[in-house]
């Protein structure tokens, strides 16, 4: 009987032993592309939410994993206070706000709607931001909205308008000025015929504040002044109380404003 022919070839058993090795380091390379490319990154100006799909997580930061964890997903302690939000910071101004991942569906008079949350920050390049107001110039502005996708044929202006809602955090440069003085320019500016102020003193994020309410002829707001890390802050906000689930979230979004 003739021998089986056995092929030596050097050249062969060489690529042989390539495509192996290839193999073996190829597939842990794949696997670390593929959940690269599953993590993505939004920047809205100086803001920054970092969202991880869920199928790549094996361990969930709800900040990261806004929906349903899946089952067998251990959750780590996260730093949103409210389980399940997007957080967004505003790092060179030093503030956060906390977001809910869900669509509100309501209506406003005879107009249905499906109202959802969501913040914007001012670019360098925006006009808003270097343009100064009455507390002088802006350094940047933090936007929380609650608001339809669309209106429809809904027609309103002013408070509860459409149901839509807003927290907003501005800060200012401070210039060498103090707290009492801002405040007492502040309501100087915004009183008129047609627009009144009131406010206290009390204390908020660990610190003095003036805490006030704005009523005029377009509407209303309420808000704080305060002064810290060198910076002059307004947080005003504006709180539809319709309807009583998105008034619910809106008050949460409110609590959740962090100047640190």
């Amino acid at each position: 009987m003739e021998k089986e022919k056995i092929d030596k070839n050097p050249n062969k058993i060489e690529a042989l032993l390539l495509v192996i090795l290839a193999l073996l380091i190829g597939i842990p390379v794949l696997g670390y592309f593929m959940f690269v490319v599953n993590k993505t990154e939004v920047n809205t100006g100086a803001m920054k939410k970092e969202i991880v799909k869920e199928e790549s997580c094996e361990t969930c930061n709800p900040a990261e994993c806004p929906k349903v964890v899946e089952q067998g997903c251990k959750v780590q302690e996260a730093e949103v206070d409210n389980s399940g939000w997007s957080i967004f910071k505003a790092p060179d101004i030093k503030v956060s706000v906390e977001i809910p991942n869900k669509i509100v569906d309501n209506t406003f008079g005879k107009t249905k709607l499906e109202s959802y949350w969501s913040v914007t920050s001012a670019d360098k390049e925006k006009k808003e931001r270097a343009t100064p107001d009455e507390l002088g110039e802006r350094i940047n502005i933090v936007k929380a909205d609650f608001k339809p996708f669309s209106i429809g044929d809904a027609i309103c202006g002013g408070h509860g308008c459409a149901n839509m809602s807003f927290v907003e955090v501005v800060a200012y440069k401070l210039n060498g000025r103090n707290l009492d003085d801002i405040w007492n320019k502040f309501v100087k500016d915004m009183t008129s015929d047609s627009s009144k102020i009131t406010g206290e003193k009390t204390e908020k994020w660990g610190v003095s504040a003036y805490k006030y309410k704005i009523v005029s002829a377009g509407g209303q707001g309420e808000g704080y002044l305060l002064v810290k890390n060198d910076l002059l802050y307004k947080m005003g906000y504006d709180l539809s109380e319709n309807p009583t689930e998105a008034f619910e979230l809106a008050k949460k979004v409110l609590e959740s404003v962090k100047i640190y």
